[in-house]
């Protein structure tokens, strides 16, 4: 193997063990945030003392600011997966060109030679990542709009209004992503990336 694809195989390997484990740590965050803002809440509510007249205020903020905050999450998870996508298949490509089947040594590669792969798949852990995320995001959009009808007068289809439009937001947002990186990945990484020819 030549200096250059050994190092090159080495620095492409560090760079999906790194986005792999980025994508981990931004559901990690996303959790977070999407258990400490409902504790908020409750504790608002059960300080009392005035704070009743002004609950579905405070609910309100805190679930459009975590609404945005999740969206940055969720656009950073598709962003990775799509860095994560070109130092895979660069890998791939020096195994399948340096691992040939039925050599000398005998030896049969057992690993991934694939490069034709697209950044989305339905069934793999990352795209299951980013479902969860997108119904982060679709809950808080959901209690946003229950709390936005909660001070305004009341209707009675308040819950499944926000219910919709919670389960919709999520939809979109994962069929949002699987185009993105479907259509990205089919593009060479400096096109796809940097949207250089």
């Amino acid at each position: 193997m030549s200096e250059f694809l050994e190092t090159e195989y080495e620095k492409c390997l560090d760079l999906v063990k790194f986005y792999d484990e980025r994508q981990y740590n931004l559901v990690k965050f996303s959790a977070a945030v999407t258990s400490v803002v409902p504790t908020l809440l409750v504790g608002i509510y059960k300080a009392g003392g005035g704070v009743d007249s002004y609950f579905w205020h405070f609910v309100l903020l805190a679930s459009v600011a975590a609404t945005v905050a999740l969206i940055s999450v969720f656009l950073g998870i598709v962003q990775t997966r799509l860095y994560f996508i070109y130092p895979a298949r660069q890998v791939n490509a020096i195994r399948a060109h340096l691992i040939k089947p039925n050599e000398k040594s005998g030896f049969v590669n057992q690993m991934y030679s694939s490069i034709n792969f697209s950044a989305f798949k339905w069934l793999s852990t990352q795209t299951l990542m980013m479902l969860f995320v997108a119904l982060e995001i679709g809950f808080f959009v959901s209690i946003s709009i229950y709390a936005a009808y909660s001070i305004v007068p009341k209707t009675l289809m308040l819950g499944v209004v926000a219910s919709i439009v919670g389960s919709v937001s999520s939809i979109s947002l994962l069929v949002a992503a699987g185009v993105y990186l479907k259509t990205s990945s089919k593009k060479a990484a400096d096109q796809s990336i940097h949207r250089e020819s």
